[in-house]
């Protein structure tokens, strides 16, 4: 199943970006640094940053479909995994076996996989409180002309701490998704690293900019 390790490896990258951001333009001695050496670069790599960050969460949290097209979100993940799910259920009753283990192992699977439906669900509450989704259909894929224009504002509630909410809602998912994915590389989703990047390089380029 490899969007597992496609939708790992984004959010790892998103997770960097969100450090890296907070880095760079969480506080005011970084922002003081920031507009005494290059303002005008800086201004340009926040708003791609944060382009970046609200995109492809938008974009991670689609429906598994769109007009009859597979789209590599969770909800995809989700109903691969029920497919999956189903159809070693019938090879299970199939088999008629008396050994009790094979039944046990399906409910433990179907146990974590109630886990995993309900930390998705969490996700997308976690999202919608954000508003996030109206800025990308009324200001990021699309250029809406009553929001582009300043005729209507968008009340967006994007902060660092509800981005850091929603990043650590994935991960966790992503560990359910690994006790239930049984392909290449199984490990590296039951022992990565739960907690948010220390840095992502923001803190050294800062101290690179007060040398010059």
């Amino acid at each position: 199943m490899v969007e597992i390790h496609r939708i790992g490896s984004l959010v790892d990258r998103l997770r960097s970006l969100v450090v890296l951001f907070e880095e760079l333009y969480g506080c005011e001695d970084s922002i003081r640094e920031i507009k005494r050496t290059a303002p005008q670069s800086f201004g340009l790599i926040k708003s791609s940053l944060q382009y970046e960050i609200v995109m492809r969460i938008a974009s991670l949290l689609d429906p598994a479909k769109t007009m009859g097209s597979d789209n590599l979100t969770f909800d995809r993940l989700h109903a691969r995994f029920d497919e999956t799910l189903r159809s070693e259920s019938k090879s299970y009753f199939l088999l008629e076996c008396e050994d009790g283990n094979l039944h046990e192992e399906i409910a433990k699977k179907y146990k974590i996989f109630r886990d995993f439906e309900e930390q998705i669900t969490e996700l997308h509450y976690l999202y919608k409180s954000t508003n996030i989704k109206n800025y990308r259909n009324k200001l990021g894929a699309h250029l809406d002309v009553t929001y582009s224009t300043g005729k209507k504002q968008l009340n967006i509630e994007i902060d660092d701490s509800s981005l850091a909410n929603i990043l650590n809602k994935m991960i966790s998912i992503l560990y359910l998704a690994g006790q239930l994915y049984e392909g290449p590389d199984k490990d590296q989703f039951l022992h990565r690293n739960m907690e948010m990047p220390m840095s992502a390089g923001g803190k050294e380029l800062l101290k690179k900019l007060r040398n010059i």
